[in-house]
C-alpha cells in the first residue's frame, strides 16, 4: 500500500487490488475490511477527520459499478469533486450512509443510463450530472435542500425525474437543454429557481409554477416550444429578460396583480400568443417584449406606463375605432372592462423609446401628494401615482423638465395649480372620471404637450391652464 500525500491533513490511500497474494496480504494487515473487495477494482480516496471516506477516483474498468459503503473499515460517505469525470459507466449504484456528491462527480459521463441516489444524501455539488447524455431518469433524495446550478443541464434523454418536497431554490441552468423532459412538477416549497433552469426544454409541455415564487428569472423556459400555457402566481412582481422567448407554442399567459416589470424579449417569438390581458400593477415593459407574437388583442387596464421599444412590434395587432373619435384609429384592440380612449395614450401606437431603461418612480402614498418630493432632480422619467392619492399639491411636480409619461390613480379628484408646470419633455396626459377642475397654470409651458384626454367629469379649466404648449394639438 502506498500513501501519498493530501491537501488539508488527510490521507490519501492508493489502494491496488490487482492479485490474490497481494489482496491476502492486505487483509492480513487489516487495511480493508472484506466489503471492500470488488475482484480488480483500484479506487483512490480521502480519509477524512472525522474517519469517514470521500472516495477521489476509480481506476477500474468496470461499466456497472457498485461504489462499496465502506473502504479499509471506514464508512465512504462522500464522493469528491471529479472523481468519476467522463468516465464510461453505464450503470452506478451508490451506497446507503452517502451524504455527499461533489461538483461534477459524474460531470460527462455520457453513456450513463442509471443512477441509484440514496436517500441518506442530502448535499449534491454543482454539475454533478451535467453532461450525462444517456440519462433517462433520475431520483432524489427527499432530504435534498436545494438543486444546485446546472445539476442535470445537457442531460438530452432525460425524461423523468423528482423534485423532492421540502426543497427551496432551483439553481440556474439546472436542467438546461434537457430536450426530452416532458413534465415536472415544483414543489410550493420552492422560493426562487435560477436562470435557464429549464431553458431549451423542448418537450415540457406544462409546469405548475409554485406560490411562493417573487420574480420569474432571466431565461427561465426560453425555447421551450411545446410548452402550450403558462399562469403566474400570485407575487411575482418581475418577469426577467427573455423569460419565455422562443415558446413557439405558447397560447396562453395569466399574468398576476402583483406584477411590475415585463422584461425585455420576455415574450419574443412566442407566435401562437394571440391575446395577453396586462395589469393596471405593471408600470414597465421592456424592449421587444412581445415581439414576434401574432397579438390580436391586448387588454392593459385603467393604467400604464413605460412601454420600450418595438415591445408589440407586430403586424397582426387589430386596429380598432375609438369610440369618441371614430376617425382615429388604434393599433391596439381593447378587451372587456378598459376604456379605449385610455390607450391613446399608453398603447403601442406611442412608445417611449428606451423608457424602460429608466426606473419608474412611485410617489408615495396618502390622501394628499405634497410638492417638493422630486425637486430638483433631472433623472424623473416615469412617475406613477398610487391608488387613494386623491389630491395632487399646487406646483407637485413642477419644473421636472425629463417627465414623459404619468400614471395618474382612479381615486384622484383635484389637481393643484401649477401641478406639471414647466415638465417641458410631458407628451401626453390622461385625467380619469372624479376630476372636475384643470386650475390656473396646472401645465403651463409643458411645451411638448401633444394631447390630452380629459373626463367628462370636467367643468372648468383655469386661467392660462395650457398656456404655451405649443405643441397641444388635440384635447
Amino acid at each position: 500500500m502506498e500513501v501519498l500525500p493530501s491537501r488539508g491533513g488527510a490521507i490519501i490511500k492508493k489502494h491496488r487490488l490487482a492479485a490474490l497474494a497481494a489482496l491476502l496480504l492486505i487483509l492480513a494487515a487489516g487495511y480493508v475490511s472484506a466489503e471492500t473487495i470488488q475482484g480488480t477494482d483500484v479506487w483512490e480516496y480521502a480519509l477524512q477527520t472525522d474517519g469517514t471516506v470521500a472516495i477521489t477516483a476509480y481506476l477500474g474498468g468496470e461499466a456497472k459499478l457498485t461504489v462499496p459503503s465502506q473502504l479499509d473499515g471506514h464508512p465512504v460517505t462522500a464522493i469528491a469533486p471529479h472523481a468519476f469525470m467522463e468516465r464510461g459507466f453505464s450503470k452506478i449504484e451508490l451506497p446507503d450512509g452517502l451524504r455527499c456528491i461533489g461538483d461534477s462527480a459524474f460531470y460527462n459521463c455520457s453513456s450513463l443510463q442509471s443512477i441509484v441516489i440514496p436517500e441518506s444524501v442530502t448535499e449534491i455539488g454543482e454539475r454533478a450530472f451535467e453532461g450525462c447524455f444517456k440519462l433517462r431518469s433520475a431520483h432524489l433524495p427527499e432530504k435534498l435542500p436545494y438543486i444546485p446550478d446546472r445539476l442535470f443541464a445537457r442531460c438530452i434523454t432525460l425524461g423523468k425525474v423528482n423534485l423532492p418536497e421540502g426543497i427551496q431554490s432551483i439553481g440556474s441552468r439546472a436542467f438546461d437543454d434537457c430536450h426530452s423532459l416532458a413534465g415536472i412538477n415544483i414543489p410550493d416549497s420552492v422560493v426562487m429557481i435560477g436562470d435557464s433552469a429549464f431553458g431549451y426544454c423542448e418537450k415540457l409541455r406544462s409546469v405548475t409554477l409554485p406560490s411562493g415564487l417573487t420574480e420569474i428569472a432571466n431565461q427561465l423556459f426560453k425555447g421551450c416550444d411545446a410548452l402550450s400555457g403558462i399562469g403566474i402566481p400570485e407575487g411575482v412582481a418581475s418577469i426577467g429578460e427573455e423569460a419565455f422567448s422562443c415558446c413557439s407554442k405558447l397560447k396562453s399567459v395569466s399574468l398576476p396583480e402583483s406584477l411590475q416589470t415585463i422584461g425585455d424579449k420576455a415574450f419574443y417569438f412566442a407566435k401562437a400568443l394571440t391575446g395577453v390581458s396586462i395589469p393596471a400593477s405593471v408600470n414597465a415593459i421592456g424592449k421587444e417584449a412581445f415581439y414576434g407574437c401574432k397579438l390580436k388583442t391586448v387588454d392593459f387596464g385603467p393604467f400604464f406606463c413605460a412601454i420600450g421599444d418595438d415591445a408589440f412590434g407586430s403586424d397582426r395587432l387589430v386596429n380598432t375605432p375609438s369610440p369618441r373619435r371614430s376617425k382615429e384609429k388604434l393599433t391596439l384592440k381593447c378587451v372587456a372592462g378598459s376604456d379605449v380612449d385610455r390607450l391613446l395614450l399608453y398603447g403601442v401606437k406611442k412608445v417611449y423609446p428606451n423608457l424602460a431603461a429608466y426606473p419608474v418612480f412611485t410617489a408615495p402614498g396618502g390622501r394628499v401628494l405634497p410638492a417638493g418630493l422630486y425637486e430638483g432632480r433631472t433623472d424623473v422619467v416615469a412617475l406613477a401615482i398610487p391608488e387613494g392619492v386623491e389630491e395632487i399639491a399646487p406646483n407637485a411636480f413642477a419644473g421636472l423638465r425629463a417627465l414623459r409619461c404619468v400614471q395618474l390613480p382612479s381615486t384622484l379628484k383635484t389637481i393643484g395649480e401649477g401641478a406639471f408646470r414647466d415638465c417641458a419633455a410631458l407628451e401626453e396626459i390622461t385625467l380619469l372620471d372624479g376630476v372636475e377642475e384643470i386650475p390656473a397654470e396646472a401645465f403651463l409651458s409643458c411645451g411638448n404637450l401633444k394631447s390630452m384626454v380629459l373626463p367628462d367629469s370636467v367643468t372648468r379649466i383655469g386661467k392660462s391652464a395650457f398656456e404655451e404648449c405649443r405643441s397641444l394639438v388635440k384635447i
